[in-house]
């Protein structure tokens, strides 16, 4: 028996809206920014507030420690290494607000709002930082005349997260720029899409902080300029609130296979 009730409804009606490509007006001025302020208010749940705190307390004690040990040592020392963490811990950071950013949103006006805001955010400022980041390591290594892939750091960012980044972002413009047509000529079916770009977002969003986590764990930088206590409690926990914040504030209704609409209706 199909479930009908309001909440269903609601979600319903949302996700039958289109998602806009980038440049879309949203509508009307003053007015317009007003209506989508109240329907994003009106979107929250009960802990969505403490799962945005978290992330942010997160996200700034990994930043702020690694920034702090890299540059107290200097590029004097570091050279083009100092770049690495700097900007890659700056770019996975902006990926999760950038995530934050798309969560939750239902109403229209606040799902396009929300994918505005999503794209500058992923690409005008955490691709550039992660291209940064990676260039710096490949360059100081190759100046050197040393290997590639010798570390779970290393094996993680370099081979599965370059691997798996390219699948959120063709799924996730191929389903949006240019009306969809990537996918198809249907609106409606390129839109189905953009669910497997959101759980693919995710699983690569998770590799992130595996990455972090054993960028300090498994290299030689972190264990000689950073206490135990300090890789425990900036570079262990701090990644687990990301993750908790995230995941407190995701809808798994959303989720291919895990949403609604997974199973063909049934008059049973």
């Amino acid at each position: 028996m199909r479930d009908s009730s309001p909440l269903r409804d609601v979600e319903a009606e949302a996700d039958s809206v289109p998602l806009l490509e980038p440049g879309t007006p949203i509508d009307g001025a003053d007015h317009a920014k007003t209506i989508v302020a109240q329907e994003e208010r009106s979107e929250a749940r009960r802990g969505d507030l403490l799962g945005t705190a978290l992330v942010l307390v997160g996200i700034s004690t990994m930043v702020l420690t690694v920034w702090i040990k890299i540059w107290s040592v200097g590029w004097a020392t570091l050279n083009e290494f100092a770049l690495h963490p700097t900007f890659n811990v700056l770019g996975i950071s902006i990926i999760s607000l950038g995530i934050l950013t798309l969560q939750p949103s239902k109403h229209p006006r606040t799902k396009v709002a929300g994918l505005w805001r999503h794209q500058r955010i992923m690409l005008g400022l955490a691709v550039p930082c992660l291209i940064i980041g990676t260039a710096a390591i490949i360059i100081y290594k190759a100046h050197r005349g040393s290997a590639h892939f010798k570390s779970l750091h290393a094996v993680t960012s370099g081979t599965l997260c370059s691997l798996l980044a390219r699948d959120p972002v063709i799924l996730g413009a191929g389903s949006v720029w240019f009306n969809g047509r990537l996918f198809s000529k249907d609106k409606e079916h390129a839109k189905a899409v953009w669910k497997w770009h959101r759980a693919s977002g995710y699983l690569l969003f998770l590799l992130f902080q595996v990455v972090i986590w054993a960028g300090v764990q498994y290299t030689h930088f972190f264990h000689e300029h950073a206490s135990a206590v300090t890789r425990i409690v900036f570079f262990n926990l701090a990644p687990l609130l990301v993750v908790v914040g995230i995941w407190s504030r995701s809808r798994l209704s959303k989720m291919p296979l895990l949403g609604p609409n997974r199973w063909p209706a049934s008059n049973h």
